[in-house]
């Protein structure tokens, strides 16, 4: 946040009086925009299993496309789901009924984690390129603005914290790892560092 402070300091290069720079900063936290999240790590590898993709550093399997796309060959096809936060479940449950309680969204940190933070402008990681542009949800509500929740451009990985349930968005689907050594098996393509 201090950074964000002093970066609203001198905006374009000129400076801009504390008092306006304080309430561009209230203003920003109200309406719940904010630049991308900045606790996402800076490494991690990445190994590429068709339709999932696993992130080692974090202990992460992420399904490689989108809720409504399947993976075919090099890349998603299908239309990818816009759904409201009420339907997640019902969708998670339809996606793979033996194991609902595995996959959820994730969190900004999580979704921040797929970005590619030495690219310029800021890209998806390699192995998650091929995902469509556009809104995703996170499992977060905004603890500023109570009843609102948080999504994530993909292109830009902006956030925005304004979002109410009933707003359709596309779904990235995670869930936890064991932590324990990774088994690269057959079915990996290999290691993907960022």
């Amino acid at each position: 946040m201090n950074r964000f402070f002093f970066h609203m300091l001198s905006i374009n290069s000129k400076q801009v009086h504390p008092l306006h720079a304080i309430a561009m900063l209230c203003v920003t936290f109200l309406i719940g925009v904010g630049p991308a999240y900045s606790q996402a790590p800076n490494v991690s590898l990445f190994v590429i299993r068709q339709d999932r993709v696993v992130d080692v550093s974090l202990s992460l399997e992420w399904l490689h496309c989108p809720l409504g796309q399947k993976w075919v060959s090099t890349s998603c096809r299908g239309t990818a789901l816009a759904l409201n936060l009420d339907e997640v479940p019902q969708a998670i449950r339809l996606l793979d009924p033996k194991n609902t309680e595995n996959w959820r969204l994730p969190t900004r940190e999580e979704i921040m984690s797929l970005s590619c933070q030495a690219c310029q402008p800021q890209n998806p990681v390699p192995a998650m390129n091929t995902i469509a542009a556009g809104t995703y949800w996170t499992s977060e509500e905004n603890l500023w603005v109570p009843g609102y929740w948080w999504s994530v451009d993909w292109r830009s990985f902006s956030t925005f914290g304004r979002n109410q349930r009933y707003t359709r968005h596309k779904i990235l689907l995670v869930r936890d790892r064991p932590t324990q050594p990774f088994d690269q098996d057959a079915g990996s393509k290999g290691l993907s560092p960022r």
